[in-house]
């Protein structure tokens, strides 16, 4: 008996294991409804803090030069902004590029005909820690941090998606 019980308290850490990562298993990481965890990364040589937005209804885009889908979503971002013009309630556009070259990175920020704060993670910490399955990826994010639609991939049916929930969140106080 002592023998069985010892065996049984040599599994519990295993087993508590075993469970902890199939709840962090890759593409887990952010739920509709649940609070954005923070964020900080260099901006023009200061930090730039996620949180410092909160009161502002966030469109948060994860992106790469290399990505084909990511070039035809920017193009997206750029026109829906675009509607936002002029209004007094308009979503904070804000963009984390994943290029590991600066270079790549240089040469697509010059192609974009798009005002918006763009943000890189070449070592890509934030979107493992946010456990981001693919590319492009993109939250909207209410103005109590809270995340309230997320689009994995891109197609030009979701602009309409995207502009729905940008107006309902903006026009929530």
């Amino acid at each position: 008996m002592k023998k069985l019980l010892f065996s049984i308290l040599l599994l519990l850490p295993s087993l508590s294991f075993s469970a902890q990562a199939v709840n962090e298993a890759p593409g887990r990481g952010l739920n509709e409804g649940k609070n954005m965890p923070g964020i900080i990364l260099p901006y023009r040589g200061e930090a730039f803090n996620l949180q410092s937005k909160l009161g502002d209804v966030v469109f948060l885009h994860f992106w790469a030069s290399w990505c084909d889908a990511c070039d035809r979503s920017i193009d997206a971002m750029s026109d829906l902004s675009k509607r936002f013009d002029g209004q007094v309630n308009k979503p904070t556009w804000i963009g984390i590029n994943l290029d590991e070259s600066d270079a790549a990175y240089h040469a697509a920020i010059d192609n974009i005909d798009f005002n918006f704060v763009s943000l890189r993670d070449p070592l890509a910490r934030i979107s493992k820690k946010l456990r981001v399955p693919q590319l492009p990826y993109t939250l909207i994010i209410d103005r109590d941090g809270v995340v309230r639609a997320i689009y994995q991939g891109f197609s030009r049916r979701q602009v309409k998606e995207y502009e729905q929930q940008l107006h309902r969140w903006l026009d929530t106080p």
